[in-house]
């Protein structure tokens, strides 16, 4: 079983964090995260160590919105 459940809110630019933690409680923001790859990943090992979670800990998911066609 994973530890937390990390979902991100993709945008162009930045994208918006929530953890779950598999212990219970209820779900949290964590915040924002720079939408480039690097910038990401930096935010995602300051989230392990914060948490002292390994990467096989984590489980990942994402939701990006579609443009409307109007």
């Amino acid at each position: 079983m994973k530890a937390v459940y990390i979902g991100i809110d993709a945008h162009k630019d930045s994208n918006v964090i929530g953890m779950a933690f598999s212990r219970g409680g209820k779900p949290e923001l964590y915040g924002k995260a720079p939408g480039d790859i690097p910038g990401f990943i930096k935010v995602l090992r300051r989230i392990l160590k914060k948490y002292d979670l390994r990467k096989q800990d984590v489980a990942l998911c994402y939701e990006a919105g579609q443009a409307s066609l109007t």
